[in-house]
C-alpha cells in the first residue's frame, strides 16, 4: 500500500476518547492478524449489545464524540453508526480503513 494512502486511512481526530481505543485493543489483543482483528470488531458490533434502528437515533451533543456515544451510551444506531465505529476502531489499532457510502437514486418510472 502506498505510504500516503496508508497514512490517510489511519487518521483519527486528536479528540477521540481514549476508551474507544481501549475497547478496540481489548477486543483484538488475542488476535494474530488483521483479518481476525477486523472480524473480532465486526462480531462485537453484531452482538446483541447493539440494536439497529433508523428512527429516533440519538445525535451527539456539541462536546460528545459520535463513535464514543454510540459504543458506550446509546448502542442503538443505523448503518452510519455501525460503519463509522468499525472504521474508527480499525484505525485505532493500526489497520488502514476507509469509509464509503453509496446512494442510489431510483429512476422515475
Amino acid at each position: 500500500m502506498n505510504q500516503q494512502v496508508g497514512r490517510e486511512y489511519l487518521q483519527l481526530p486528536s479528540s477521540l476518547p481514549e476508551r474507544v481505543k481501549t475497547l478496540a485493543n481489548s477486543l483484538t489483543e488475542t488476535k494474530d492478524n488483521m483479518y481476525d482483528k477486523a472480524k473480532a470488531i465486526e462480531d462485537y458490533l453484531g452482538s446483541a449489545k447493539f440494536s439497529y434502528e433508523t428512527q429516533n437515533v440519538a445525535v451527539p451533543g456539541r462536546n460528545e464524540d459520535y463513535v464514543d456515544q454510540f459504543l458506550f451510551d446509546t448502542m442503538i444506531g443505523y448503518c452510519d453508526n455501525f460503519s463509522t465505529s468499525m472504521i474508527v476502531m480499525l484505525r485505532s489499532i493500526g489497520i488502514p480503513a476507509r469509509w464509503v457510502k453509496r446512494v442510489y437514486v431510483w429512476p422515475v418510472i
